[in-house]
């Protein structure tokens, strides 16, 4: 081999090893974003479902139309959590690998606190709505549940209510927060006095015994805390005036109304979020416009406000993610948990961030951790529940 032959042989060399080193590592900076979702896909609480199908429609969304995020796609991996214990053990399952997760339950994401900001450092939305779970890689997505005590007391108090009842289910969930209410003197601080608290066996096909405590005490207003179809069932039986229920927003849903109709005309709730037919109704709006595109080859879980709440939990964390990737040049690092922090970091430092769903919808601004601050109330009108603009608070 002559000097000239092996120069440009090892220019070729020099050339094909270049181009092998610049597809490795264009393929390396395309590394998928994993993510976790758990939720109750199964048992009573199966109907707000909706978030985790509609979150994870997002990321497929993404996918198909603009190739995830800056080319990374995402990956996504969606688990039961219908039973807390299962959902703990999920959770040690896809630990190691995610880059973000959802986690359904209150009672998870208090008893892997530790584990989530001090060990994994994963940075997480929660399906629970306690504020008190938030912590450095813990979110919330909206109002919490102790925001809606306090506004749903106040709204009572505005429309003329002096005393208040409140019923719940035995689940940890349904007996702590009012629990809680009731220690802090919430319903006294808006203005009512509180007459009774009567807790109930959670799926008890008949409380009619518990409610006539109630009755007998007789609010102006009751606050149904979880199982409310039950509470429900129990006043009719009783006789009780509709237009005395007041719910919270995971029961402003469809079930109430398409089992009871105009029997609950004049009952009183919250809309966490536009359902999605509202939001389809203002084609101008930026969610109306992805979920035409993606409807057009895809049927959603369900339309109810969950799919939308659902949808924009993809919509914040995307946000953080692509903001992130931007800090370390679109290459997801080797040290996931420098990755995890810095979506951590960009989903706390979102602020006045439109949600796209109008209504009077706030922009959304995770400096607390909440992401907004208020609801649509709601009034079942005709068998039907019709809703307010947004109140802020």
């Amino acid at each position: 081999m002559n000097k000239l032959t092996c120069v440009k042989s090892l220019q070729t060399f020099a050339l094909t090893l270049m181009a092998f080193l610049f597809v490795f590592q264009a393929e390396a900076a395309k590394k998928p974003i994993n993510i976790a979702i758990t939720c109750a896909l199964t048992g009573a609480h199966a109907p707000v479902a909706g978030f985790c199908y509609g979150e994870r429609d997002y990321y497929t969304f993404l996918n198909e139309t603009r190739n995830g995020v800056n080319g990374h796609k995402f990956k996504v991996d969606l688990y039961d959590g219908a039973e807390t214990p299962k959902e703990l053990s999920t959770y040690r399952t896809f630990s190691p690998y995610v880059h973000s997760i959802s986690l359904y339950s209150t009672m998870a994401n208090k008893a892997l606190r530790k584990e989530i900001n001090e060990i994994d450092k994963i940075p997480t939305i929660t399906g629970g709505m306690d504020e008190r779970v938030i912590s450095p890689y813990i979110f919330l997505i909206g109002p919490s549940y102790q925001k809606q005590f306090k506004i749903s007391f106040e709204k009572m108090k505005n429309l003329g209510g002096k005393t208040v009842a409140i019923s719940h289910g035995n689940y940890e969930w349904m007996v702590d927060m009012p629990k809680d209410a009731v220690d802090r003197k919430v319903p006294q601080k808006a203005g009512l006095d509180l007459v009774a608290v009567v807790e109930h066996e959670t799926r008890s096909s008949d409380i009619t015994a518990e409610f006539f405590k109630i009755k007998k005490a007789n609010p102006d207003y009751i606050w149904l805390w979880g199982d409310v179809i039950s509470g429900i069932s129990a006043s009719m039986r009783l006789g009780m005036p509709s237009d005395k229920l007041f719910v919270n927003h995971w029961f402003t849903l469809p079930v109430i109304t398409e089992k009871f109709g105009k029997k609950v005309n004049g009952m009183l709730g919250w809309l966490m979020l536009p359902d999605v037919d509202q939001v389809l109704n203002k084609p101008d709006l930026k969610v109306a416009k992805e979920l035409k595109t993606y409807f057009a080859s895809h049927e959603p879980y369900t339309r109810n406000w969950t799919y939308i709440r659902g949808w924009l939990i993809g919509t914040l964390r995307t946000v953080a993610i692509e903001r992130a990737l931007k800090k370390h040049g679109n290459v997801i690092p080797k040290d996931i948990k420098e990755f995890r922090t810095s979506i951590r970091d960009e989903l706390e430092n979102i602020r006045n961030f439109d949600l796209g769903v109008g209504h009077g919808f706030e922009g959304a601004n995770y400096g607390d951790h909440m992401g907004w601050g208020g609801m649509m109330p709601a009034k079942v009108v005709n068998g039907q529940w019709e809703y307010g603009k947004y109140e802020s608070f």
